[in-house]
């Protein structure tokens, strides 16, 4: 139990602080690009705008998922919002495959929809929603933060980092992923370790290794997309057999790289090097079931402890 040292009371206190701005200045940067993709969208003539903007809400949405219920409204209306952004953007990937082999009308029309479809997006109101959530729940954050509510919050988001990257060591373990969810579980991976860095004290080896997993599953999830666009439209016909191939190689790309990241992922949770962290990794953590509910400081390797 902390003592009577006022220096000492107030180390948690700072510690949680500099978390709290840090998740507050990175929500800030994110709505600014949202602001800024906008325009890029109404403008029409930026072909990376939707790439960004799905890019942009994951990145928000990874954010706040360690962070539990204190943005439940925003992940949702963000989610909403990639769901009307993604079949947009799989137009958009599938244009640019077909006019670079030449078939001009077919990605011409796909292109024409896609923009008819980012309309829509800028136009409707479900960005307006994600920007109204924004501000509230910066508001509530804020407000949260005041009453003291989120003092372990720091401590919780670690948690539940650690039983992300534990759930997706689990499974690949098994070697029998379903590679749809296999590549939304490493994305979430990714842009966790990314919004967290030093909670999750992920290491550059995995942080590449989850890099080069998430590419190689996006290579044949493409491919997945556009065999079964053929099965829509005759004039894609001639495209199948290329496309299964090379899909067949993508997904063979994808097994080796997932092998590599399941190697790396267990010497990343192996507790030899959980105990190898330095000191300055630690946080604050409550540990429950203690009547005082003292404050102690503890390793990475203690974040399995049941909160």
């Amino acid at each position: 139990m902390v003592g009577g040292d006022p220096s000492a009371m107030g180390r948690p206190r700072r510690l949680f602080m500099s978390f709290a701005n840090t998740v507050v200045a990175q929500v800030l940067g994110l709505e600014t690009s949202l602001y800024h993709i906008r325009a890029r969208l109404q403008a029409g003539t930026d072909k990376e705008a939707l790439h960004d903007l799905r890019i942009t809400l994951r990145r928000l949405r990874s954010l706040l998922r360690p962070l539990g219920g204190t943005g439940e409204p925003l992940i949702r209306a963000a989610s909403e919002l990639g769901r009307l952004a993604g079949p947009a953007r799989d137009l958009e990937v599938l244009a640019m495959e077909l006019q670079r082999r030449g078939f001009l009308r077919a990605g011409k029309t796909r292109s024409d929809e896609r923009d008819r479809r980012c309309e829509n997006i800028v136009t409707g109101g479900n960005l307006e929603q994600v920007f109204i959530e924004l501000e509230r729940w910066s508001r509530n954050f804020r407000k949260a933060e005041r009453n003291g509510r989120l003092r372990y919050l720091g401590g919780k988001a670690a948690c539940r980092l650690h039983k992300q990257f534990s759930r997706l060591a689990l499974e690949l373990a098994e070697r029998r992923y379903d590679p749809h969810r296999m590549r939304i579980l490493v994305k979430r991976a990714r842009y966790a370790a990314e919004a967290y860095p030093r909670l999750s004290l992920v290491s550059p080896e995995l942080a590449e290794a989850l890099k080069r997993a998430q590419t190689a599953l996006g290579d044949w999830h493409d491919r997945d997309q556009w065999i079964q666009a053929t099965a829509q439209s005759r004039e894609l016909g001639p495209l199948q057999a290329i496309w299964k191939r090379e899909a067949e190689v993508a997904l063979n790309n994808a097994e080796v790289e997932l092998l590599k990241l399941s190697q790396t992922l267990e010497e990343h949770l192996s507790p030899k090097r959980k105990m190898a962290m330095p000191s300055s990794s630690l946080i604050v953590f409550r540990v429950e079931g203690n009547e005082q509910r003292s404050l102690f400081k503890l390793r990475p390797v203690a974040l399995a402890v049941r909160t």
